[in-house]
């Protein structure tokens, strides 16, 4: 439903995607924490339910290789991925193709949400045991983003993996995990981590460049 609701709003309403979603973000935070009286909601710790989603210790890496591999060939092998490539790219050229965008970009964000919602459910039972409205979720999110970014997809859309986005999340993962086995400040990690999405961009836009000029040729 919210991702539906972003959709729609950025769709008729005409609306900046990032800011449609900003505004739902601070919203449902707000109503989270109006909820929940600012407190955590234990999460469930005992069933079969809860051992796939999140309970086993392997649950949340064999969760996340399974739907990269299933996006991965949404986006490259079906009709649906081939159009929504096409419209992150040039929207009104796909739209003069006869591409629905409208429609494709409403779908996008309903998948979106889906996975966003998923993946709360998946950090919460396997890492807290609990639904925490002040556990960082927003801190996830733009570590998603430069996950993105450093895994080679285009903030403008219109290229990038989602094989590239999992080995972005992966090196996040690692650099961060070595620096608290090695006792480095949290603050140097988001310092590099700014770094690297500065240097992701950098090069995406040199390399976009360049493939332009080679077409050209």
């Amino acid at each position: 439903m919210i991702g539906l609701f972003n959709g729609l709003v950025t769709q008729l309403l005409k609306l900046p995607s990032f800011i449609t979603t900003l505004g739902t973000l601070y919203l449902l935070h707000g109503i989270a924490l109006k909820v929940s009286n600012n407190f955590p909601r234990p999460a469930p710790t005992e069933g079969v339910m809860v051992q796939i989603f999140g309970g086993y210790k392997w649950s949340e890496i064999l969760w996340a290789i399974a739907i990269v591999v299933l996006m991965q060939i949404v986006l490259t092998q079906t009709k649906m991925g081939t159009y929504t490539i096409a419209t992150g790219a040039n929207m009104l050229g796909a739209a003069e193709a006869g591409i629905k965008t409208r429609g494709i970009k409403i779908r996008a964000f309903v998948l979106t949400a889906v996975f966003a919602g998923f993946g709360g459910i998946l950090d919460g039972i396997h890492i807290s045991q609990s639904f925490d409205p002040n556990a960082g979720g927003n801190e996830l999110m733009f570590a998603a983003v430069a996950a993105c970014v450093i895994g080679g997809t285009a903030l403008l859309g219109g290229s990038g993996t989602v094989i590239g986005a999992f080995f972005g999340a992966l090196l996040l993962g690692v650099l961060q995990d070595e620096f608290n086995i090695q006792g480095i400040s949290s603050t140097t990690f988001i310092v590099i981590e700014g770094a690297a999405i500065l240097v992701a961009m950098l090069l995406n836009t040199q390399l976009a460049r360049f493939r332009r000029a080679s077409k050209v040729r």
